[in-house]
């Protein structure tokens, strides 16, 4: 694989609008995107515990948008 260093594209943030949008454009195969995506270093307590965790917590209900 060889790597250039210009692009079509560059798009900054790997969110998942964002992911779906490199994804999107990479289906031509004459286009090339940069995802760029910072993040730390992932031991925060909200990236570490599964999301399903807080339907275990006693007295906590799931609130849905109503």
């Amino acid at each position: 694989m060889e790597f250039d260093s210009t692009f079509d594209y560059v798009i900054v943030g790997g969110g998942s609008a964002r992911c779906v949008l490199a994804s999107r454009l990479t289906e031509d195969p004459n286009i090339s995107v940069c995802l760029l995506e910072y993040s730390g270093d992932g031991k925060d307590l909200a990236v570490r515990v599964p999301a399903g965790l807080i339907l275990m917590v006693p007295g906590k209900r799931l609130k849905l948008n109503n």
